[in-house]
């Protein structure tokens, strides 16, 4: 199989897998909630909530990087086009 037909399967690859944790986890926000639900409550803060929190920046981050890579690897895959 031709190398450029290689580099565009990954790309597309990695697009399918973005897109799909884009979808799951959403895009990254910075607005955090710290581990309190409610802004007038003076619960201590839930430190589950905060690592769920981070475990889907990191997967919504990782999402968005392998749509990202995916395009990039599609576009240099057309540019080894014969």
């Amino acid at each position: 199989m031709a190398t450029w037909k290689i580099v565009s399967l990954v790309g597309l690859g990695l697009n399918l897998v973005g897109v799909i944790m884009l979808f799951k986890y959403a895009l990254p926000k910075r607005q955090r909630t710290e581990g309190v639900l409610f802004s007038w409550t003076v619960d201590k803060p839930n430190k589950e909530l905060i690592a769920l929190e981070r475990r889907w920046d990191i997967r919504s981050g990782v999402g968005l990087w392998c749509a990202i890579v995916g395009i990039a690897l599609q576009v240099f895959g057309v540019w080894l086009l014969p």
